[in-house]
């Protein structure tokens, strides 16, 4: 869905959007359009309005993902990531709703960039809940990357992690030292 304030919240999976977009819910006047993970063109109609939303550092959101889709061999999931229906494009893209003019919420400091967000709108801040936490996601995420993994995601979804300003997972840089 997308959450409707003096502005509009688009929720990317996997990037405590479903937190954020509850949280936003209690503002006064706040309601929300469509099925959780709208798309762009279902909130059209609200064209000029800010729009918000949130990523994660793509590397911990395949993680994540992982958990999220039966699979045994996280390199096979690598692999075939970009057949699921949460993304679009060509290359492949995680967080394909974030427009040029997207107000990001990082998920690494989401609390005090939504913060900034709302209080550039003149509304109040609110305090954000964990929910729907991978609960299944047991170690780092570093540690589910090998080189063969890493170079798979790195060569998959690098362009993601440039296009919002993470590191690149190389191969050298995929499992944490022992």
């Amino acid at each position: 869905m997308a959450v409707l304030l003096p502005g509009k919240f688009l929720c990317n999976p996997r990037t405590a959007s479903v937190a954020t977009s509850r949280t936003l819910l209690e503002l006064p006047g706040a309601r929300k359009v469509g099925y959780h993970h709208a798309a762009v063109d279902e909130v059209d109609d609200h064209a000029g309005e800010p729009t918000v939303a949130t990523v994660r550092n793509p590397y911990d959101a395949l993680v994540s993902w992982y958990h999220h889709l039966p699979d045994s061999d996280f390199g096979d999931f690598l692999r075939r990531y970009d057949h699921h229906p949460f993304i679009k494009g060509r290359p492949p893209d995680l967080f394909w709703q974030c427009g040029p003019d997207t107000h990001v919420l990082r998920f690494e400091t989401v609390q005090h960039d939504l913060d900034a967000f709302l209080v550039g709108l003149g509304l109040p801040t609110l305090r954000l809940f964990r929910r729907n936490v991978t609960t299944s996601k047991t170690r780092p995420w570093r540690d589910y990357y090998d080189d063969r993994t890493a170079a798979i995601a790195d060569e998959r979804f690098g362009h993601v992690a440039d296009r919002w300003g993470y590191d690149r997972l190389t191969p050298s840089r995929g499992r944490s030292p022992s």
